[in-house]
């Protein structure tokens, strides 16, 4: 008796019906051409706006990689000190970062709208594009002027370029930076300023930022030096702002504060003198 394999037919169309997802009989699905020719979305980061004022991540996912860095850091490390210097590098980078975008948001007006961001982004493509038609065409293409755009757009509101060209002043104090990264940077980062400012007493070019409960480490055992990744963003941020020094974390309880951190900035001598110079001791 002769056996036959029977296959699964796929010529009747009567018994499959027109299915999105994948036929096991038929295979993946194959992509009609004008899906394989569609243009590719654009990435939103080029169209954000970098005015808005609150972006909040979730302290639960954020408390999870934290800790996955820390775990992947702590294995590279062969040394305590290497551990911080690590650590200390991971947050150098942020802290780099957020002396032009603090400052920029610092220098906007109250009334400004994200919308005159967008107009300012479509207007500038749309010059560009109009740009590039007229030099490959004919040669009679309409190229839009950007001055046009430098102040005021059609709704009235400030456009970007007057913002950046109306930035606030650098801070040249070493106080005033560190007021700046006291109260405007830390409440970027954590959603409030930090509890103190202390100058030393001791050393004249020592100061003390105290956060009674770091928003980042606090779920983690005291006695760990995992708060070297905040140093690493206050260094990042003074020696960016030209405002060279070194930043250490330091455990000190007090009362119930079991987990009161003290960051411990030093900075550079010339940095004394050069404050000294400008305005006096």
């Amino acid at each position: 008796m002769s056996q036959k394999i029977i296959l699964p037919s796929t010529s009747d169309d009567g018994i499959y019906t027109p299915s999105d997802g994948y036929e096991y009989t038929i295979g993946p699905k194959q992509s009609l051409p004008n899906e394989a020719n569609a243009t590719p979305t654009p990435s939103r980061i080029y169209s954000d706006s970098l005015m808005h004022r609150k972006q909040e991540v979730s302290l639960s996912a954020m408390a999870f990689l934290f800790q996955e860095m820390i775990a992947t850091i702590h294995r590279a490390s062969s040394s305590a000190q290497d551990f911080e210097t690590r650590l200390n590098g991971y947050g150098y980078g942020i802290g780099t970062r957020l002396v032009e975008l603090l400052n920029l948001r610092n220098s906007v007006p109250p009334n400004y709208s994200k919308s005159s961001t967008s107009n300012f982004l479509s207007n500038s493509s749309s010059a560009s594009i109009n740009e590039s038609h007229g030099s490959s065409g004919t040669g009679t293409g309409t190229i839009s002027s950007a001055s046009d755009h430098t102040h005021y757009h059609e709704n009235g509101t400030e456009s970007l370029a007057a913002v950046i060209n109306n930035m606030r002043p650098r801070d040249l104090k070493i106080l005033d930076i560190l007021q700046f990264v006291h109260g405007t940077m830390w409440t970027y980062l954590f959603g409030h300023a930090s509890d103190d400012l202390v100058k030393s007493s001791e050393r004249d070019n020592e100061y003390m930022i105290v956060d009674n409960l770091p928003m980042l480490t606090q779920f983690i055992p005291a006695g760990r030096s995992c708060d070297y990744f905040t140093c690493g963003i206050i260094q990042g941020f003074l020696d960016s702002a030209e405002f060279p020094c070194r930043v250490s974390a330091h455990s000190m309880p007090q009362g119930e504060l079991d987990q009161r951190t003290v960051y411990l900035i030093q900075f550079d001598r010339h940095v004394l003198e050069r404050d000294n110079l400008r305005f006096g001791p």
